[in-house]
């Protein structure tokens, strides 16, 4: 190729300067559309993320409303609840009222019938003491020590005919005999026929109970209330004379949960009678009268109330006497004592019962 075809060539490729000028204005048309078109999808993006901000803003509210309506519906059921439970609490203490009242009702029901019973033990007690003189019964000084022993030690004076005075009743013997003699006798004659005629029941009681059971009786009390006090005294009451050291009952000043002794009647006088007059007539009434022996058993310990019932028989409650001791320097103590013993009491005479047939129970409570 030559120098004239290459300048040809070097001169068809290169570009005229108006086809130059002619190409810019579409290329800045073309960046101006693109520059539309991006702020059109920021717009749009924004837009979205907008309406998407709003979206989650409206979902918040509503959780945040559904969150308050549980809360309030919460603490609805919690109100509920604490009224259940004050009224719960309301019915727990109008029952625990119904029952402290109840109860006090039959605690105090309860007193009440053991007032009544123990009522009702002392007035058939009375009525005893009443129909069989003398009889065991609450009595202070010698005459009562006296007819209470009389009465558990010298059982035969019982056999007696009926209507006929029992020991210790000599007083009303002697006023009907002297009443009916008056007029025919003077008082010296009167009172020896009233001494004479007691002897002779008593003989004829003796002969009609040849082997007499002997009388028992059981002093209960607590430590140093003056049973053994009470024993010298009734054995005292049933001697001819003044008692032996071998006769009468040592206090060892020891504890024993039973104690023993006995008591010896020799003779029975008239409780009208003066000292001189007893002491005169003694030899005749030795004689004449039922001499018996009461056993004695001291007991002090509430618990041994069985060992004492081994020491005796059923046929011991037909002549048996029981001698409460009390103190009474302490006073307020006295009712909750006598109550302790009597049941004591009742608890060895129960047992004692059981030892009886039928037949021998309805005997005895006939008697």
């Amino acid at each position: 190729m030559d120098a004239s075809d290459k300048a040809a060539g070097g001169a068809q490729d290169t570009p005229s300067p108006g086809a130059g000028q002619q190409g810019t204005p579409a290329a800045a048309a073309e960046g101006e559309g693109g520059a539309q078109g991006i702020g059109a999808a920021e717009s749009a993006a924004e837009a979205a993320a907008q309406a998407a901000a709003a979206q989650a803003a409206a979902d918040a509210a509503a959780a945040a409303e559904a969150t308050i309506a549980e809360a309030e519906a919460a603490q609805a059921a919690a109100a509920t609840q604490a009224a259940a439970a004050e009224a719960a609490a309301a019915e727990a203490a109008a029952a625990a009222e119904a029952t402290a009242a109840e109860a006090a009702a039959a605690d105090a029901a309860a007193a009440q019938a053991a007032a009544a019973e123990i009522a009702a033990s002392a007035e058939a007690a009375a009525a005893a003491a009443r129909e069989f003189r003398p009889a065991v019964g609450l009595s202070f000084g010698s005459k009562g020590v006296r007819e209470a022993a009389v009465a558990a030690a010298a059982p035969a004076a019982s056999a007696a005919a009926p209507g006929t005075p029992l020991l210790g009743s000599s007083r009303s013997s002697s006023s009907n005999s002297s009443s009916s003699s008056s007029s025919s006798s003077s008082s010296s004659n009167s009172q020896e026929t009233k001494k004479g005629i007691w002897r002779r029941l008593l003989k004829e009681s003796r002969d009609k109970t040849p082997q007499t059971p002997k009388g028992c009786i059981i002093i209960l009390g607590c430590e140093d209330v003056g049973k053994t006090s009470l024993l010298h005294e009734l054995q005292q009451q049933g001697a001819c004379g003044v008692l032996t050291a071998a006769e009468s009952h040592q206090d060892t000043g020891g504890v024993a949960a039973i104690d023993f002794a006995y008591i010896g009647v020799h003779y029975i006088s008239s409780l009208e009678d003066t000292a001189a007059d007893a002491a005169a007539d003694a030899a005749a009434d030795a004689a004449a009268d039922a001499a018996a022996v009461a056993r004695v058993y001291i007991l002090q310990n509430k618990d041994a109330w069985e060992r004492l019932c081994d020491c005796l028989s059923g046929v011991s409650l037909q002549h048996l006497a029981v001698l409460i001791c009390i103190d009474l320097m302490k006073p307020s103590s006295c009712l909750s004592t006598v109550s302790s013993w009597i049941n004591v009491a009742e608890k060895i005479t129960d047992k004692l019962r059981q030892q009886l047939s039928a037949q021998q129970q309805q005997q005895l409570f006939n008697r």
